[in-house]
């Protein structure tokens, strides 16, 4: 069973409220992780009120947990701790970070990134007493989550970002069969195949029917449409729908 969520954006809450309940979507908070964000109290006070806010997107430009620079680290690690708090604030139950892994580097240093990643993410997740996924970002293949994942021993799961996956040297489905079970949440949009353009899916070169017959293979996930605004949510659900992916 799949939990869909968009994300919304403050200045047209009425919208999104009005689709929210329209398709029976969850909110994925992320502009308040956004570098520059506006009227935070009121964002936050909305995302609060509106009842539907299940998931936050944690802070992501420029971070690195686990950085060997100790003052990276620690300016990261501060913003993901306010990230949770925020995402406690808001009522939300999953948070979403990116690995951060520098892509082109093997041998000891993923050793470490992963043991340090995987022990980091426990921590914060049982510290705040929420659900911690993290998302393929700048990954250019399966390695670095997969191994996280297992270190992780089922504590961590995986958010994969199936636009992210079709930028990498890994084929969808390798991305699906290596993480197996380990897959717990995903971030749903379309591209080209040579940047993060977050279209309308249908619109790219995203193999969303290999997705969606992989995704039958998962158990209860939680899924977020990041296809660039409103209107192309709604085309992007119409899509799922005319083609019954996803079970829809």
């Amino acid at each position: 069973m799949i939990t869909w969520q968009i994300q919304p954006e403050y200045s047209r809450r009425a919208d999104y409220i009005a689709l929210a309940k329209a398709e029976g979507l969850a909110f994925e908070a992320l502009e308040l992780s956004m570098p520059g964000a506006n009227d935070i109290a009121a964002t936050t006070e909305w995302y609060k009120k509106s009842g539907l806010t299940r998931s936050y997107h944690g802070a992501f430009v420029d971070m690195n947990p686990v950085s060997n620079d100790d003052y990276i680290r620690e300016a990261s690690q501060k913003r993901f701790a306010e990230s949770c708090m925020k995402a406690i604030e808001v009522g939300a139950e999953n948070i979403v970070f990116h690995s951060s892994c520098f892509p082109f580097l093997r041998g000891s240093y993923i050793e470490k990134w992963a043991d340090d990643s995987a022990a980091y993410f426990i921590a914060l997740s049982e510290r705040f007493g929420l659900n911690v996924f993290v998302e393929n970002s700048f990954d250019v293949d399966t390695t670095p989550l997969k191994m996280l994942t297992e270190r992780a021993c089922g504590k961590i799961k995986a958010c994969l970002d199936i636009g992210h996956a079709n930028l990498s040297r890994d084929p969808l489905e390798k991305w699906f069969d290596d993480l197996g079970d380990n897959v717990g949440y995903l971030h749903i949009s379309d591209n080209m195949g040579y940047f993060d353009e977050h279209m309308a899916l249908g619109d790219g070169t995203v193999d969303i029917k290999k997705a969606s017959d992989m995704c039958a293979y998962l158990g209860n996930v939680t899924a977020t449409f990041e296809v660039g605004g409103i209107d192309n949510i709604k085309r992007s659900v119409n899509y799922l729908k005319e083609n019954h992916f996803f079970g829809m």
